[in-house]
């Protein structure tokens, strides 16, 4: 391999990691190897098929890694990571026991053994630990020359992840996990074959969500295809042995540690995960301990936060039939995000009770009680508004907040039998969550208004014709969009148009024997908006837009009018005053 083959591949990584990570207006990153180190790795790489110079080689990769002084997070190990997966890709390697000579292993290892220090030490390296807590915790503030959250480096930490995953790919071509292998092993072998096979599943698990800024299409791809390879091999052989299977595993030994004390905090659900008689308030216990932040509390928050997307991936891959009998270790953590304090954790908690609740079967939570609960947690994120909270931290709680209570409602309240309570629950999100909200900070910050009279638009739609109760009061569905229409800036912010346009459909629609009663409000808020559009000398091609939806709701307002009145007369009046409805006002 040559130097600038080398180079090439070191650029290309961080290139791609940041392109997935979409940073705005960042400068390129310098080169991620220094000269010195290129012509030190070219060294290790190109060893000419030479048997001798390839131990070498192999040796001293083996020293780096396995270092104690050497600090597993360095951004300085991307490059050794690099020389790693540079010398195994090359065609016929081998980690033979002959090839090694060295102090860093005992003389009675053997090749897989080899194999599975270097595994471990790959996923030592790039488990997203404390370096992407600290980039989560920075969630909103502006971010530093230097550091955790210098782009360059965290896109060399995200390459790095990328690399190392091919190194764990390259090792099972040439030595499989030997997990499921016929061979006689004693109880320790067996036990510490399982551990390590943990150990690769849950690093594998933990890129998964390409989403995540740790991980990118090409890392799950490659964790993807790995836990593939390696997953029903390992439940092959956990079932024969009679054990566990690798979501219980995971949940035992790698969940529930990492969540213990913060769970304890949780007064409102028993030890199994159900509803609490007689629970109060969660307790303090972080802060009259000497934890003001709760770092001993939440590990899964300061330091361990590949948990998060493991226990994704954990919520995506269990059979409905098996929720039950993991309920106990499913619903604490996830209780413990949504009600977290700190706005990336708490949206991934909202993210992750959406995935539970698609599989979670209805009766079997209305028999926990833990519906309720849920819907406890989730409401105190509808009043996350602006100016207490941060406007762009506002909008990620509240779109997740209102996705994941959507959920809830339809699986907790299926059935004609549970009409009454499924209405409840809607009527309180509108009343307390979206009227309420924009009451407090729809007209000084539009973005948030957009938001919400678009969820206003999906909550019609859920109630139907039971949305007619929120139509007229003051500040309720159609004066506050006929509000929004016909303000004199309107057109200054074309998305909360749009929005507002696709909320009177919704109104339209689903409650159409009351649009007579209220045309003269719904046609204010159209007209004025079409006729302030129409008045612009260049109007954007989304305003454009807006005017065509604008008319195509005339026309469906129109429809519904005719099969009750004639509004010949009204709509000529409108016209005699401007003759631009003309093109608007069709009977």
């Amino acid at each position: 391999m040559r130097i600038e083959h080398l180079l090439d591949l070191a650029e290309q990584h961080v290139e791609v990691t940041k392109a997935s990570q979409k940073v705005q207006d960042a400068t390129p990153p310098a080169a991620c190897l220094s000269d010195e180190d290129v012509l030190r790795i070219t060294k290790l790489v190109d060893d000419n098929d030479d048997d001798e110079a390839a131990s070498a080689n192999l040796e001293s990769i083996l020293g780096i890694f396995f270092n104690p002084t050497d600090h597993r997070r360095s951004i300085r190990r991307h490059a050794e990571v690099i020389a790693l997966e540079a010398w195994l890709r090359k065609p016929g390697r081998r980690l033979n026991v002959n090839m090694m000579d060295s102090d860093s292993l005992s003389s009675h290892s053997t090749a897989r053994k080899i194999t599975n220090r270097f595994r471990q030490a790959i996923i030592d390296t790039i488990l997203p630990t404390q370096p992407w807590a600290e980039r989560l915790q920075s969630f909103g503030v502006e971010k530093t020359a230097a550091g955790v959250n210098d782009e360059d480096d965290v896109a060399r930490l995200g390459s790095m992840n990328v690399v190392g995953l091919s190194v764990l790919s390259h090792l099972e071509r040439i030595d499989p996990s030997s997990f499921g292998i016929q061979e006689e092993k004693d109880l320790v072998e067996e036990e510490d074959e399982e551990r390590q096979t943990l150990a690769l599943i849950s690093c594998l698990a933990s890129f998964t969500d390409p989403r995540e800024e740790w991980s990118s299409q090409e890392a799950s791809q490659l964790a993807h295809s790995l836990l593939n390879s390696l997953l029903p091999r390992f439940n092959a052989v956990e079932q024969k042995r009679g054990s566990r299977s690798f979501i219980t595993l995971l949940l035992e030994l790698r969940v529930k540690p990492l969540f213990a004390r913060t769970t304890q905090q949780n007064s409102a659900i028993t030890s199994q995960g159900r509803k609490a008689i007689d629970g109060s308030a969660p307790s303090n216990y972080h802060l009259m301990s000497g934890d003001p932040e709760g770092r001993e509390a939440k590990p899964w928050r300061f330091h361990h936060v590949y948990v998060l997307t493991m226990f994704r991936f954990i919520l995506e891959s269990i059979q409905t039939t098996s929720i039950e009998a993991h309920w106990p270790l499913l619903i604490p953590p996830l209780l413990a995000l949504v009600d977290d304090t700190s706005t990336p954790f708490k949206v991934r908690g909202c993210s992750l009770l959406a995935v539970f609740l698609a599989k979670v079967p209805s009766p079997l939570l209305e028999r926990t009680g833990l519906g309720e609960v849920f819907e406890n947690a989730l409401m105190p994120g509808l009043l996350h508004l602006p100016s207490l909270t941060p406007e762009h931290e506002s909008r990620v709680i509240l779109e997740a907040t209102y996705g994941t209570l959507l959920v809830l409602n339809r699986r907790l309240f299926s059935g004609a039998k549970h009409r009454a309570r499924r209405l409840r629950a809607l009527d309180a999100v509108m009343r307390d969550g979206i009227l309420r909200g924009y009451a407090h900070a729809g007209d000084g910050h539009v973005r948030i208004a957009e938001l919400l009279v678009r969820k206003m638009t999906d909550l019609v739609h859920e109630m139907g014709v039971d949305s007619a109760k929120h139509l007229k009061m003051v500040k309720h569905i159609i004066p506050l969009l006929s509000h929004i229409m016909s303000a004199p800036f309107a057109t200054a912010y074309p998305p909360l148009l749009t929005a507002s346009v696709h909320a009177i459909d919704a109104v339209v629609v689903n409650v159409w024997p009351r649009v007579a009663y209220h045309r003269g409000e719904i046609l204010e808020g159209l007209v004025i908006c079409w006729g302030r559009i129409h008045g612009e000398e260049a109007p954007s091609r989304e305003l454009e837009g807006i005017q065509t939806h604008i008319h195509r709701t005339v026309k469906l307002v129109t429809a519904i009018l005719k099969t009750d009145m004639d509004v010949t007369e009204e709509y000529q009046r409108l016209i005699d005053a401007d003759h631009r409805l003309q093109q608007l006002l069709l009977v």
